[in-house]
């Protein structure tokens, strides 16, 4: 019943994460240099931070709880730590997804900024190629050279980033474009 029960609330949770990055699809910020900018939905911070707190709990088990007689110790260190590095690393990739990845578009280039901070670019020009990865819900543009740029599907802006696409490459744009299930 347990286990139902958080499966159902987890595709709940992930169909309003989708349901809001679509209602907030031509959201997007205009820095100083002009470019629009992508950036995601405030759930990954709250996902990092809850994730931060998890990750403090489970390391402040290690301080509060006592072994009892016949405990291997090293079992429980191990699970403990497994856990705290898990939660660690969930921490830091969702408050990163909320606070660093963003998307720079403008006439001239797409600038993707992951969410460890590492910068990609590519002219509009160069873009050869361009796929929707269904797994990892990211478009994916490939440019001449071998390079590619990954963007997040949960970004809001993402029809702005469409438009100008279907402005330098029209015929990629429904390549972008998330495939339903069944096929239409």
């Amino acid at each position: 019943m347990n286990i139902g029960f958080t499966v159902f609330f987890t595709f709940i949770l992930i169909g309003a994460i989708y349901w809001l990055a679509n209602r907030h699809s031509r959201t997007v910020r205009i820095n100083a240099e002009g470019d629009r900018v992508l950036s995601n939905p405030f759930v990954f911070a709250f996902f990092g931070a809850s994730s931060a707190i998890l990750c403090a709990f489970v390391l402040a088990m290690v301080f509060v709880s006592e072994p009892e007689e016949g405990d291997n110790i090293w079992v429980i260190a191990t699970f403990i730590m497994l856990f705290a590095g898990l939660f660690g690393y969930i921490s830091i990739y969702y408050l990163g997804l909320h606070f660093k990845h963003r998307v720079f578009i403008n006439d001239a280039r797409v600038k993707v900024i992951n969410a460890w901070g590492v910068a990609a670019e590519l002219n509009w020009s160069d873009i050869t190629e361009a796929r929707y990865d269904r797994f990892m819900h990211q478009i994916v543009l490939y440019g001449t050279g071998g390079g590619s740029i990954r963007i997040s599907g949960m970004l809001y802006g993402l029809e702005e980033f469409r438009d100008e696409l279907k402005k330098h490459h029209p015929h990629l744009v429904k390549h972008t474009v998330m495939k339903t299930f069944p096929p239409k």
